[in-house]
């Protein structure tokens, strides 16, 4: 401490160990779902009020900060971070007033950018149990105290951290940010389940509605239907009738969509006997370039009026929006965009496994029990730029268990998909 003016974080006893379960989480794909992490550290800023967020794994001599808002560092050295200080306490460390705490009074942190005074850090725990790192809380003004909901509320934070973290993760590119590359299995769509959605049908109205006998009718929401539930089932007689109206009648109270997205995901792990059931809204906005010959305006002045399929030249950009809806627990999980994405671009869903059975989740399916119709829009005032907008949206269900040997069959799949389309009968017009 006389050499540098502040005390260095000391090493941790079981360093070793520890250190041999942080590898495995340094290079996940998960990192670079940027926008489920951004999501995540906004929640806590708005719960907080706070300046700051940083969420960072202690790895030997250094301390890597994943993502961070206010921190303005990528990595530092360990003897120098706040959070290696944390590491070292049973479960957090909270500093009220840094200037004050003689580890941290002189700390380049405190007494330079960002000018830390208030500090709350806890840990970020392994699935074997170590701690890898820390989600901390900053600000540049002191704190006078830190109540006992407040330090469960950002336990909970990351325990969603570390859920998300173990979920099995697709990706076949290149990880950017951190130059590695991962694969998680990604099994194919669920087999047998088209041929049993018959044909996706939809008249009049903004929705996708697949009619087993073909006849093509148009889903009318008024309120005799949303109470009967008697718009057709996906899969014949996979839940019956009378359960279906008694749902109903126990959704039909609850005032938001969410209220009953959450009520209709915890009676899918009641009556299925699943781990975790969470609802998912999905927004769909590509941009892509087309033959300037064949770009004309509609009566309205901006709608494309071609087949997109037969004139589209090159995707130029995606943006995918997702916000979960409502979750079976109190503490959701969130799920990679990169499923989302995949089971709302399938026919009807898809199934997925984990590689090395050690995830929190390692199997499960996602199912999209609603797709609006796409939308053609011209990118940009002069139709004849080449450039058209494509929007799409619609609703996923995803179901998952803890155990690898606990696939999700065809039935079972099916009855999930028949209990999803309650929340649309009763919610969407």
């Amino acid at each position: 401490m006389d050499d540098v003016g502040f005390m260095a974080a000391p090493d941790c006893y079981n360093d070793r160990s520890r250190n041999k379960e942080v590898s495995r989480y340094l290079h996940l794909g998960n990192w670079n779902d940027e926008s489920t992490m951004r999501n995540i550290i906004s929640d806590i800023q708005k719960t907080y009020n706070i300046r700051g967020v940083s969420i960072s794994l202690i790895y030997k001599a250094r301390t890597i900060v994943k993502y961070e808002n206010r921190l303005n560092v990528r990595e530092m050295p360990r003897s120098v971070s706040i959070d290696g200080h944390c590491i070292l306490s049973n479960s957090s460390l909270v500093l009220f007033d840094t200037t004050k705490d003689w580890r941290t009074s002189k700390n380049p942190l405190v007494a330079g950018s960002p000018y830390i005074r208030f500090y709350y850090g806890v840990h970020l725990k392994g699935s074997q149990g170590s701690t890898i790192g820390v989600l901390s809380i900053f600000d540049n003004i002191p704190r006078p105290d830190f109540s006992q909901q407040d330090v469960q509320n950002l336990n909970n934070f990351a325990r969603t951290i570390m859920s998300f973290l173990n979920m099995p993760y697709q990706t076949n590119k290149t990880n950017k940010r951190n130059g590695k590359q991962h694969e998680t299995r990604f099994s194919h769509e669920k087999p047998n389940i088209t041929k049993q959605l018959g044909r996706a049908t939809s008249r009049g109205y903004n929705l996708t509605i697949f009619d087993k006998d073909g006849s093509g009718t148009s889903y009318l929401a008024n309120m005799n239907e949303m109470n009967q539930c008697t718009s057709k089932t996906v899969v014949e007689n996979t839940v019956s009738s009378t359960h279906k109206q008694a749902i109903v009648k126990r959704i039909y109270g609850l005032n938001t969509i969410k209220q009953g997205a959450a009520a209709i995901c915890r009676i899918i792990v009641a009556n299925e006997k699943v781990d975790y059931a969470c609802i998912y809204e999905v927004k769909v906005s590509d941009v892509y370039s087309i033959a300037k010959d064949v770009a004309t305006k509609n009566s309205s002045g901006n709608t494309i009026s071609y087949d997109l399929k037969d004139y589209t030249e090159a995707k130029i950009s995606e943006k995918f929006r997702a916000r979960m809806l409502g979750a079976s627990a109190e503490e959701p999980c969130p799920i990679a965009h990169q499923y989302l994405r995949a089971a709302f671009e399938s026919t009807n869903g898809i199934d997925y496994a984990s590689n090395t059975n050690s995830a929190v989740f390692n199997t499960g399916v996602f199912l999209t029990f609603h797709k609006s119709e796409k939308s053609s829009f011209a990118s940009r005032q002069n139709v004849g730029s080449g450039d058209i907008r494509v929007r799409s949206g619609g609703f996923v269900i995803c179901v998952l268990n803890k155990s690898p040997e606990d696939r999700i069959e065809q039935q079972k799949a099916s009855r999930i998909f028949d209990y999803s389309r309650i929340v649309r009968s009763v919610y969407l017009y």
